[in-house]
Protein backbone atom coordinates (compact mmCIF):
# COMPACT_ATOMS: atom_id res chain seq x y z
CA UNK A 1 0.00 0.00 0.00
CA UNK A 2 1.28 3.34 -0.78
CA UNK A 3 1.37 5.50 2.45
CA UNK A 4 0.03 9.07 2.31
CA UNK A 5 2.01 12.04 4.23
CA UNK A 6 -1.30 13.36 6.41
CA UNK A 7 -4.83 12.41 7.45
CA UNK A 8 -6.12 15.58 9.27
CA UNK A 9 -9.13 14.92 11.20
CA UNK A 10 -11.15 17.65 12.60
CA UNK A 11 -14.28 20.60 12.46
CA UNK A 12 -15.11 22.05 9.09
CA UNK A 13 -17.29 25.13 10.66
CA UNK A 14 -18.98 28.16 9.78
CA UNK A 15 -17.86 30.36 11.81
CA UNK A 16 -19.73 33.61 13.21
CA UNK A 17 -17.03 35.65 14.45
CA UNK A 18 -18.61 38.65 17.21
CA UNK A 19 -15.61 41.07 18.06
CA UNK A 20 -15.66 43.25 21.72
CA UNK A 21 -13.58 45.16 23.33
CA UNK A 22 -12.91 42.91 25.85
CA UNK A 23 -14.05 39.56 27.15
CA UNK A 24 -15.52 39.37 30.28
CA UNK A 25 -16.59 36.20 32.20
CA UNK A 26 -20.57 37.76 32.65
CA UNK A 27 -22.22 40.47 32.06
CA UNK A 28 -24.02 42.50 28.80
CA UNK A 29 -20.83 43.41 26.12
CA UNK A 30 -21.68 45.38 23.01
CA UNK A 31 -20.47 44.03 19.74
CA UNK A 32 -17.95 46.43 17.54
CA UNK A 33 -18.67 43.70 14.14
CA UNK A 34 -19.63 40.67 13.26
CA UNK A 35 -19.09 38.49 10.38
CA UNK A 36 -19.35 35.07 9.31
CA UNK A 37 -16.50 33.14 7.77
CA UNK A 38 -15.21 29.96 7.19
CA UNK A 39 -13.44 28.14 9.73
CA UNK A 40 -12.93 25.54 11.81
CA UNK A 41 -9.73 23.70 13.07
CA UNK A 42 -9.72 21.46 9.75
CA UNK A 43 -10.95 24.11 7.71
CA UNK A 44 -8.42 26.50 8.91
CA UNK A 45 -5.68 24.06 8.36
CA UNK A 46 -6.74 23.57 4.67
CA UNK A 47 -7.45 26.63 3.81
CA UNK A 48 -3.77 27.82 4.13
CA UNK A 49 -2.38 24.27 3.85
CA UNK A 50 -3.57 24.09 0.37
CA UNK A 51 -1.44 27.20 -0.70
CA UNK A 52 1.58 25.45 0.37
CA UNK A 53 0.51 22.42 -2.00
CA UNK A 54 0.90 20.06 1.13
CA UNK A 55 -0.07 16.47 0.65
CA UNK A 56 -3.19 15.25 2.78
CA UNK A 57 -6.37 14.13 3.22
CA UNK A 58 -8.72 15.91 5.60
CA UNK A 59 -11.54 13.85 7.45
CA UNK A 60 -14.70 15.79 8.46
CA UNK A 61 -18.91 15.65 8.63
CA UNK A 62 -20.51 18.72 7.27
CA UNK A 63 -23.87 19.24 6.52
CA UNK A 64 -24.79 19.84 2.75
CA UNK A 65 -27.36 22.47 3.34
CA UNK A 66 -24.85 24.55 5.15
CA UNK A 67 -21.47 23.63 3.71
CA UNK A 68 -22.20 23.60 0.44
CA UNK A 69 -19.92 26.61 -0.72
CA UNK A 70 -17.35 26.16 1.45
CA UNK A 71 -16.90 22.37 0.39
CA UNK A 72 -16.82 24.04 -3.48
CA UNK A 73 -14.12 26.75 -2.21
CA UNK A 74 -12.19 23.51 -0.72
CA UNK A 75 -12.42 21.86 -3.78
CA UNK A 76 -11.54 24.51 -6.06
CA UNK A 77 -7.92 24.44 -3.71
CA UNK A 78 -7.52 21.22 -4.96
CA UNK A 79 -8.00 18.90 -1.86
CA UNK A 80 -9.50 15.66 -1.59
CA UNK A 81 -13.07 15.47 -0.43
CA UNK A 82 -13.70 12.11 -0.44
CA UNK A 83 -13.54 11.69 2.80
CA UNK A 84 -15.49 14.54 4.08
CA UNK A 85 -19.00 13.36 4.99
CA UNK A 86 -21.38 15.22 3.77
CA UNK A 87 -25.34 14.91 5.80
CA UNK A 88 -28.36 15.40 4.29
CA UNK A 89 -30.31 16.12 7.27
CA UNK A 90 -28.48 18.26 9.72
CA UNK A 91 -27.29 21.40 9.96
CA UNK A 92 -23.73 23.02 10.62
CA UNK A 93 -21.33 22.58 12.22
CA UNK A 94 -21.38 26.01 13.58
CA UNK A 95 -18.76 27.90 16.21
CA UNK A 96 -19.81 30.67 17.58
CA UNK A 97 -16.75 32.82 18.68
CA UNK A 98 -16.60 36.52 20.59
CA UNK A 99 -12.64 37.84 19.79
CA UNK A 100 -11.14 40.43 21.48
CA UNK A 101 -8.59 40.09 18.48
CA UNK A 102 -6.22 38.68 20.69
CA UNK A 103 -8.46 35.93 22.76
CA UNK A 104 -10.88 33.90 22.04
CA UNK A 105 -14.03 32.30 23.44
CA UNK A 106 -15.96 29.88 20.97
CA UNK A 107 -19.14 27.65 21.25
CA UNK A 108 -19.38 25.05 18.85
CA UNK A 109 -22.65 23.41 17.70
CA UNK A 110 -21.59 20.01 16.45
CA UNK A 111 -24.09 19.99 13.51
CA UNK A 112 -23.54 16.18 11.62
CA UNK A 113 -20.77 15.22 13.99
CA UNK A 114 -22.99 13.34 16.26
CA UNK A 115 -23.45 11.12 13.79
CA UNK A 116 -20.21 10.88 12.41
CA UNK A 117 -18.39 7.77 12.27
CA UNK A 118 -14.88 8.16 10.68
CA UNK A 119 -13.91 4.77 12.66
CA UNK A 120 -15.23 3.03 9.69
CA UNK A 121 -12.83 4.39 7.52
CA UNK A 122 -9.84 1.90 6.59
CA UNK A 123 -7.89 4.18 5.64
CA UNK A 124 -7.36 5.36 8.60
CA UNK A 125 -5.78 1.78 9.95
CA UNK A 126 -2.95 2.18 7.65
CA UNK A 127 -3.35 4.38 4.75
CA UNK A 128 -1.07 7.59 6.30
CA UNK A 129 2.47 7.97 8.03
CA UNK A 130 0.78 10.45 10.64
CA UNK A 131 -2.99 10.67 11.49
CA UNK A 132 -3.32 14.43 13.39
CA UNK A 133 -6.51 14.42 15.56
CA UNK A 134 -8.14 17.78 16.71
CA UNK A 135 -11.52 18.82 17.77
CA UNK A 136 -14.30 16.34 16.69
CA UNK A 137 -15.96 12.92 18.19
CA UNK A 138 -13.01 11.66 20.91
CA UNK A 139 -14.75 8.03 21.15
CA UNK A 140 -14.46 7.41 17.41
CA UNK A 141 -10.68 9.28 17.38
CA UNK A 142 -9.82 7.16 20.60
CA UNK A 143 -11.03 3.85 18.77
CA UNK A 144 -9.12 4.66 14.97
CA UNK A 145 -5.82 5.80 17.43
CA UNK A 146 -6.18 2.37 19.21
CA UNK A 147 -6.15 0.35 15.91
CA UNK A 148 -3.64 2.21 13.54
CA UNK A 149 -0.02 1.60 12.65
CA UNK A 150 0.37 5.51 11.92
CA UNK A 151 1.93 7.98 14.20
CA UNK A 152 -0.66 9.73 16.23
CA UNK A 153 -0.73 13.50 16.61
CA UNK A 154 -3.02 14.28 19.51
CA UNK A 155 -4.51 17.61 19.39
CA UNK A 156 -7.49 18.27 21.39
CA UNK A 157 -7.83 22.22 21.24
CA UNK A 158 -10.67 23.76 22.62
CA UNK A 159 -12.02 20.54 23.37
CA UNK A 160 -10.23 18.74 25.89
CA UNK A 161 -12.45 19.58 28.39
CA UNK A 162 -14.86 16.77 26.46
CA UNK A 163 -12.28 14.18 27.76
CA UNK A 164 -12.01 12.03 31.03
CA UNK A 165 -9.12 11.90 32.69
CA UNK A 166 -8.85 8.17 31.57
CA UNK A 167 -9.83 8.97 28.20
CA UNK A 168 -6.57 11.50 28.32
CA UNK A 169 -4.19 9.73 29.60
CA UNK A 170 -4.63 6.93 27.22
CA UNK A 171 -4.86 9.21 23.48
CA UNK A 172 -1.66 10.85 25.09
CA UNK A 173 -0.15 7.14 25.57
CA UNK A 174 -0.80 6.38 22.02
CA UNK A 175 0.98 9.53 20.65
CA UNK A 176 4.02 10.44 19.76
CA UNK A 177 3.30 13.63 19.20
CA UNK A 178 1.10 16.00 21.27
CA UNK A 179 -0.09 20.01 20.39
CA UNK A 180 -1.77 21.75 22.78
CA UNK A 181 -1.78 25.71 23.90
CA UNK A 182 -0.60 26.62 28.06
CA UNK A 183 -3.89 26.13 29.29
CA UNK A 184 -4.41 22.96 27.59
CA UNK A 185 -0.78 21.48 28.63
CA UNK A 186 -2.01 21.79 32.43
CA UNK A 187 -4.22 18.83 31.30
CA UNK A 188 -1.81 17.05 29.40
CA UNK A 189 0.90 17.01 31.81
CA UNK A 190 -1.04 15.46 34.30
CA UNK A 191 -1.58 12.41 31.72
CA UNK A 192 1.92 11.96 30.53
CA UNK A 193 3.62 8.58 31.46
CA UNK A 194 7.31 10.14 31.76
CA UNK A 195 8.82 6.86 31.31
CA UNK A 196 7.52 7.23 27.68
CA UNK A 197 6.60 10.61 26.57
CA UNK A 198 5.53 12.12 23.67
CA UNK A 199 6.97 15.35 22.61
CA UNK A 200 5.25 17.75 23.60
CA UNK A 201 4.66 21.09 21.36
CA UNK A 202 3.10 24.11 23.36
CA UNK A 203 2.18 27.04 21.85
CA UNK A 204 1.96 30.46 23.83
CA UNK A 205 1.05 33.05 21.65
CA UNK A 206 3.38 36.20 21.68
CA UNK A 207 5.51 34.30 23.79
CA UNK A 208 6.30 31.57 21.13
CA UNK A 209 6.53 27.73 21.00
CA UNK A 210 7.86 25.77 24.27
CA UNK A 211 8.88 21.94 22.63
CA UNK A 212 9.19 19.49 25.61
CA UNK A 213 11.37 16.13 24.83
CA UNK A 214 12.11 13.38 26.95
CA UNK A 215 13.52 15.80 29.47
CA UNK A 216 14.86 18.28 27.25
CA UNK A 217 12.97 22.00 26.85
CA UNK A 218 13.48 24.27 23.67
CA UNK A 219 12.02 27.47 23.82
CA UNK A 220 11.46 29.04 20.18
CA UNK A 221 10.64 32.81 20.80
CA UNK A 222 7.25 34.23 18.39
CA UNK A 223 8.04 36.70 15.66
CA UNK A 224 6.87 40.45 16.07
CA UNK A 225 3.93 41.29 14.14
CA UNK A 226 2.91 44.54 13.67
CA UNK A 227 -1.22 45.83 12.79
CA UNK A 228 -2.02 42.32 13.06
CA UNK A 229 -5.69 41.88 11.85
CA UNK A 230 -6.60 38.83 14.28
CA UNK A 231 -5.44 35.93 15.58
CA UNK A 232 -8.42 33.91 15.01
CA UNK A 233 -7.07 30.97 13.51
CA UNK A 234 -3.68 31.30 14.40
CA UNK A 235 -3.14 27.77 15.80
CA UNK A 236 -4.16 25.96 12.86
CA UNK A 237 -1.61 28.18 10.66
CA UNK A 238 1.19 27.12 12.44
CA UNK A 239 0.16 23.56 12.33
CA UNK A 240 -0.20 24.63 8.39
CA UNK A 241 3.34 25.96 8.27
CA UNK A 242 4.48 22.65 10.84
CA UNK A 243 3.05 19.88 8.58
CA UNK A 244 3.96 21.68 5.03
CA UNK A 245 7.97 21.56 6.62
CA UNK A 246 7.65 18.19 8.57
CA UNK A 247 6.84 16.87 5.00
CA UNK A 248 10.04 17.70 3.71
CA UNK A 249 11.73 15.66 6.00
CA UNK A 250 12.63 18.42 9.16
CA UNK A 251 12.98 17.95 11.99
CA UNK A 252 11.10 18.48 14.93
CA UNK A 253 12.16 22.16 15.93
CA UNK A 254 12.67 23.52 12.32
CA UNK A 255 9.53 22.29 11.84
CA UNK A 256 7.88 24.28 14.79
CA UNK A 257 9.72 27.53 13.18
CA UNK A 258 8.62 27.31 9.90
CA UNK A 259 5.06 27.15 12.22
CA UNK A 260 5.57 29.99 14.06
CA UNK A 261 6.40 32.07 10.73
CA UNK A 262 3.39 31.30 8.76
CA UNK A 263 1.31 31.57 12.30
CA UNK A 264 2.63 35.62 12.01
CA UNK A 265 1.92 35.92 8.31
CA UNK A 266 -1.58 34.72 8.48
CA UNK A 267 -2.89 36.91 11.57
CA UNK A 268 -2.21 39.90 8.76
CA UNK A 269 -5.04 39.23 6.82
CA UNK A 270 -8.70 37.42 6.90
CA UNK A 271 -7.21 33.45 6.48
CA UNK A 272 -9.39 33.36 3.12
CA UNK A 273 -6.94 36.25 2.23
CA UNK A 274 -3.98 34.55 2.39
CA UNK A 275 -1.78 33.99 -0.51
CA UNK A 276 1.61 33.31 0.01
CA UNK A 277 3.65 30.31 -1.50
CA UNK A 278 6.14 28.12 0.34
CA UNK A 279 8.95 29.70 -1.92
CA UNK A 280 7.88 32.92 -0.07
CA UNK A 281 7.37 31.40 3.71
CA UNK A 282 11.35 30.07 3.27
CA UNK A 283 12.81 33.33 2.15
CA UNK A 284 10.92 34.84 5.52
CA UNK A 285 12.58 31.83 7.26
CA UNK A 286 15.91 32.43 5.89
CA UNK A 287 15.68 36.52 6.56
CA UNK A 288 14.45 35.41 10.26
CA UNK A 289 17.88 33.78 11.05
CA UNK A 290 16.09 30.52 13.07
Amino acid sequence: MVTKFLAYLGHINIDIIFRVNKLVSSGSVPIEHEEQVYGGTLGNFALIASRFGLDFDPYAAVSSETHADYLKLLASRGLNLDHVKVFQDSRGPFCYIASDRNNQLAFINQGPNVEWKPSQESSLVDGYRILHFTTGPRHEYLKIARKSSSDIVFDPSQEIYLYSESELKEFISLSKIVMCNEQEYDRIKEGVDYSDPPVIIKTMGSRGVQVLDNGSTVNIPARKVDNHYDTVGAGDAFRAGFYTSYSKDNDIIKAVKYGIIVAGEVIRTPILKFDKPWSEIESIFSEAGY
